[in-house]
């Protein structure tokens, strides 16, 4: 105990010294600044003059060296984003000499591919995914390092190659004319991985990227493939998934979506305990995957455990408050756990976010359906059918209120004391 309290008035009387002695140094600097001979010495002429000629050679060193500063800058961003950011570049498609007399060329092949993969790619729409980066290779920076004459690209290419790095790849291919009939072959980075099995009419080369869209963008992102999939034929859809979830590894950022959508094919075939394992897993890649939260909680209230439904929803808009999907699914657990104040201002945040957007319309009649508001709940299915004019709830929903009784339009007292 003595030993810790010197060992503490050491450190205090070192403290003390410092200060002191930096006290001591302001006060000299102070009368120094204030004594006629400091001023006398600063207005020098002598001293002016050299004061003026650093200023000017700092001044002219910064304007030289500057540019290069600048471009060693911009060459740096370059070449980081070129090695860190997951993107793919459709290069020019060569054609046969007919098609590229009338027009079509290379670059118009390579266009008209980017425009098929955007396509796909817009029509699936997943709720806060990102959208792949697809670009063609002239939309690329072009800058050649002067003294080697190599472009920054191929610098790029190169270091990617030599690190085995797969976030950035290439497309490219050819179109050849065979038996009247134009054929299409593609490759990534070098390899190929599709061929026509059907060839296009000489007139139509659109046709061919029309046929191949599907098998690009299984290979750029196949999470936005299996979604289409599964709109059309769910058992197609979960053998490819499944595939694909064998095939990448754990750190590709499709793979939490692809376990979200087997969750969501076995969630509708009521195998819950399988739909739960693999929502699961996606969470466990990804904590913060908000889609996967609303996933889980879709879950949890097929079952009947609205409380566990509830969080998840709640986690799903505490990680993504835009995503108008789960404010909407919190809103309609809230609802059936007769919390309607809280319901009412969860669907208003979802329809302030998307006042287009059906499911909320729904959500928000059965809310007014249950605090006894009749014809502002079936203003509100209404609504949601005119938006989407094949919505069964909704339709189900309208048909049940104007079957029923008219309401005396009172609240109901559940909903008085929420």
């Amino acid at each position: 105990m003595e030993q810790a309290t010197a060992g503490g008035r050491v450190a205090a009387q070192r403290k003390t010294a410092r200060l002191t002695s930096a006290l001591t140094t302001l006060h000299a600097w102070q009368k120094r600044v204030r004594s006629h001979s400091f001023w006398v010495k600063v207005t020098r002429p002598h001293t002016i003059w050299q004061a003026t000629l650093f200023l000017f050679g700092w001044i002219y060193t910064l304007v030289v060296k500057l540019p290069w500063v600048i471009a060693v800058v911009v060459i740096a961003t370059i070449v980081i984003q070129g090695l860190t950011q997951h993107a793919t570049v459709i290069d020019p498609i060569s054609v046969p000499k007919a098609l590229a007399d009338r027009g079509y060329t290379a670059d118009v092949a390579g266009q008209r591919l980017r425009d098929a993969v955007a396509k796909y790619i817009d029509n699936v729409h997943i709720a806060s995914r990102r959208t792949p980066e697809v670009a063609l290779h002239g939309d690329l920076p072009s800058i050649v390092v002067p003294t080697i004459g190599i472009s920054l690209d191929a610098i790029v290419s190169s270091i990617r190659t030599l690190l085995r790095s797969t976030r950035s790849r290439t497309i490219g291919g050819e179109i050849t004319a065979a038996q009247d009939k134009l054929w299409l072959r593609l490759r990534i980075d070098g390899r190929e991985f599709y061929a026509s099995q059907t060839g296009a009419e000489l007139d139509k080369p659109d046709a061919l990227f029309a046929a191949a869209v599907q098998d690009v963008v299984a290979k750029i992102s196949p999470s936005f493939v299996a979604i289409t999939m599964r709109r059309e034929d769910p058992d197609r859809a979960l053998a490819f998934v499944n595939d694909m979830i064998d095939k990448l590894p754990d750190a590709d950022e499709d793979l939490p979506w692809l376990y979200n959508t087997r969750g969501m094919i076995l969630r509708v075939r009521k195998d819950y305990p399988a739909a739960t394992a693999s929502v699961q897993a996606a969470l466990k890649l990804n904590r913060r995957l908000a889609a996967s939260h609303v996933d889980m909680g879709m879950i949890y209230f097929d079952q009947g455990q609205n409380d566990a439904a509830a969080e998840e929803f709640r986690q799903a808009t505490a990680l993504e408050p835009k995503l108008a999907l789960a404010h909407n699914d919190y809103a309609e657990v809230l609802n059936t756990l007769r919390k309607y104040k809280e319901a009412e201002a969860e669907i208003d945040k979802a329809l302030k976010l998307d006042k287009n957007f059906p499911y909320a319309h729904d959500t928000r009649g059965e809310i007014l359906r249950d605090t006894g508001r009749r014809d502002e709940a079936i203003a509100e299915f209404k609504e949601a059918l005119r938006l989407r004019p094949n919505y069964a709830n909704a339709q189900r929903h309208l048909n049940e209120m104007l079957a029923a009784q008219p309401a005396t339009g009172t609240i109901p007292d559940v909903a008085k004391k929420n």
